[in-house]
């Protein structure tokens, strides 16, 4: 059980056990702790650590490999992507569907920049009409928004 745990022995009081989001355990006990204190422990929360790693591994998503049929979020629903080879390149939601017009389906890089560049635009327009409304409000205007990719 302890195998796959950091322990570190420091001057504290107290046993502190925590949940990395990679899903590490890292234990800091006292000095005077002994193994089977701690182990007492680890068992007594194993549930908790069960627990911890589950919900932080809810958040990992898979790459993108951006083929037709993926799903991508947008405003809280689901849309299909649908890769169309076409001359000129655009992203657009159509019918339930991501639709992206590519010169070449193999393209990774344009897919994923096209897609990239959509849901930029979107935000851009969404953030500056909520900020609109806000500044109606706080009677204060806020003169530009900055988007990164987290």
């Amino acid at each position: 059980m302890l195998k796959d745990i950091k322990i570190y022995k420091k001057d504290v009081k107290n046993i502190i056990l925590k949940v990395r989001p990679t899903g590490e355990v890292e234990l800091t006990a006292p000095h005077i702790a002994s193994k089977e204190h701690i182990e007492h422990v680890v068992a007594k929360r194993k549930k908790w650590i069960a627990k911890k790693r589950a919900f932080f591994a809810s958040f990992k998503h898979t790459k993108k490999e951006y083929v037709s049929g993926e799903d991508f979020k947008y405003l809280g629903r689901s849309y299909r992507l649908k890769v169309i080879e076409s001359l000129k390149q655009r992203a657009r939601l159509q019918g339930g569907y991501l639709e992206i017009h590519v010169r070449n389906k193999g393209d990774f890089k344009a897919k994923e920049r096209l897609v990239y560049e959509w849901y930029y635009e979107k935000a851009l327009l969404h953030f500056f009409n909520t900020l609109q409304e806000w500044n109606k409000i706080v009677k204060k205007e806020i003169k530009d928004v900055r988007i990164r990719n987290m």
